[in-house]
């Protein structure tokens, strides 16, 4: 049993910095025994999750939030979080091309269903694009105070009716497609028990920039630098039966380089590139 450190000072820095040397030293093969000694022995377990705080495994998403909230809390609520993605509708990513393309290519008018998806961000980054977009309303669904900026900046803009916002995934069964852009593994139910839920299935299911492992399902802590967030690794072979269970057919994947998860100590668990799916019913 890990050692429960609730009396020590946490800090972030030293989390980091720790963190960074650790998975340097696992590239080398004389610190290996040292590193199994962390992993294996209860002394070694103790000093592991004191010196590694949030950056490790553990056995459910709500144990991972509990320890998130010890050093920075939520990553989804501050304001230079919404900021940011506000930043990403500036210009696409290499890893938007792919549902730039497949949105592109559904035929008659049509409603997305933005799981996560902040202040619109992708609404705005992908209406430069799309040739279709004046045929797509666009519904997103986050926490409150996102979905409040969301919709007063598109008010602002003069988009509410083409952009809407919600905190109901129910209202998800009326899309015909739905996105998971960055946004799956910040829930620990399966996308196919998501949708399995709804009143009518979206014909069109994308998933994007998500952290998702060969190894069981994994429930770690992302450090998003202005903020740390729980969050679920879900299994990749799961995740595609599961949505084949519902009758989908997947026509793509695609992996993202550029963004990684490492879980030092655990490089079994840690996630070397993101993937992107496309998911449809025949």
């Amino acid at each position: 049993m890990i050692w429960s450190y609730a009396s020590a000072q946490p800090s972030v820095s030293r989390v980091r910095r720790v963190a960074w040397l650790t998975l340097q030293l696992a590239k080398l093969r004389p610190m290996q025994p040292l590193l199994r000694w962390a992993r294996v022995t209860r002394r070694g377990q103790r000093a592991a999750a004191w010196l590694l705080g949030f950056r490790r495994p553990f056995p459910c998403r709500e144990a991972a939030a509990s320890e998130a909230s010890r050093f920075l809390g939520s990553a989804h609520q501050v304001h230079k979080n919404l900021h940011e993605h506000l930043g990403f509708a500036v210009s696409q990513r290499v890893s938007d091309y792919p549902i730039i393309f497949f949105l592109s290519r559904i035929e008659g008018r049509f409603e997305v269903f933005d799981l996560g998806g902040n202040v619109g961000n992708l609404f705005y980054c992908y209406r430069r694009y799309l040739p279709n977009i004046d045929r797509i309303t666009w519904t997103v669904l986050d926490l409150p105070r996102t979905i409040q900026v969301g919709a007063r900046l598109a008010r602002r803009r003069g988009l509410l009716g083409r952009l809407g916002f919600t905190d109901d995934l129910t209202e998800a069964g009326r899309a015909d497609a739905f996105l998971a852009s960055g946004s799956l593994h910040y829930f620990d139910q399966p996308l196919h028990e998501i949708l399995a839920g709804l009143a009518h299935r979206p014909a069109h299911v994308f998933v994007n920039r998500t952290p998702l492992t060969d190894a069981p399902t994994t429930h770690t802590v992302q450090d998003a630098g202005f903020g740390l967030a729980a969050c679920t690794l879900h299994n990749r072979r799961d995740l595609i039966e599961g949505m084949e269970s519902l009758g989908y057919v997947l026509v793509d994947q695609w992996s993202i380089h550029e963004m990684s998860l490492d879980i030092p100590l655990y490089p079994e668990l840690s996630v070397e590139f993101y993937s992107g799916m496309y998911f449809r019913m025949p």
